[in-house]
């Protein structure tokens, strides 16, 4: 006969099962800088011309454009990315519904560097599989943190939840008049460390030619009270039919009892 599934060997083996994976994702939290705390100072973005590529999804999904845009220009996965790819991230995920925001990531040239790099821009143009564009980013004043950086989905929250909202609150209290709260990054693979920016000043141009945030944010939850009072007319005529379909009409006899 088998083992009980109730049996104290059973529960050991559960118990330290169960050990080390907690074990394991206190470990990820730690490497990822999850207690950590995102100490920014200011400094200066780089700038530059800047290839890339834009997407609509949730900001916990951007490493996997990081790796579509490392593929088209023939860079490894495992290939160092820091100062060559960076993101940008334009929307605060507290305006915006789940899976609608705005990000873009390429490659950043800039006078010093981008000799070195256009020879991959140049096979790129002819054998990419997406449709790049490209902006001209300005060298600004900005706020800057260096965080730690796993590649993994542990850092990926770690980056929508912890290191863009303390940027954002950042850029209100210390950039400009009128500055945009958007973020861009770097992350190096092999010193598994991001550096992070938020412009103070000319933010507009980081929005790559879209809506700003606050217009976007309106607009779309515009579009979704639409789609809301569409789907409540037809919900409401589906039951107006079935209603009339079993319902029916009732008949009354008209005679009298002496009839019958």
């Amino acid at each position: 006969m088998g083992e009980a599934r109730d049996s104290p060997q059973r529960r050991k083996q559960y118990l330290v099962i169960c050990t080390i994976m907690a074990a394991m994702f206190f470990g990820a939290c730690i490497a990822s800088g999850v207690f950590q705390p995102v100490y920014i100072t200011e400094g200066t973005y780089p700038g530059g011309e800047f290839i890339y590529l834009s997407e609509v999804r949730d900001y916990s999904a951007h490493m996997a454009l990081f790796r579509k845009v490392a593929g088209d220009l023939y860079f490894k996965p495992k290939t160092e990315w820091g100062d060559l790819l960076f993101g940008i991230y334009m929307d605060e995920e507290r305006n915006v519904p789940g899976g609608k925001m705005r990000y873009s990531v390429g490659t950043l040239l800039d006078k010093d560097e981008g000799l070195s790099v256009k020879p991959l821009l140049e096979r790129f143009d002819g054998h990419a599989t997406h449709a790049y564009e490209k902006a001209n980013l300005p060298s600004v004043r900005a706020g800057m943190v260096h965080f730690p950086f796993t590649n993994g989905f542990v850092s990926c929250l770690t980056h929508q939840y912890k290191i863009l909202p303390a940027m954002q609150k950042y850029a209100k209290q210390h950039g400009v008049e009128g500055t945009i709260p958007i973020m861009t990054s770097t992350c190096s693979i092999k010193e598994k460390m991001c550096t992070h920016y938020i412009p103070l000043e000319k933010s507009e141009m980081f929005l790559l030619g879209k809506t700003p945030p606050e217009e976007y944010s309106s607009d779309l939850y515009s579009d979704i009270a639409q789609q809301n009072a569409k789907s409540a007319l037809n919900t409401g005529k589906i039951l107006k039919g079935l209603k009339k379909l079993f319902s029916g009409k009732t008949k009354v006899s008209r005679e009298s009892p002496s009839e019958l």
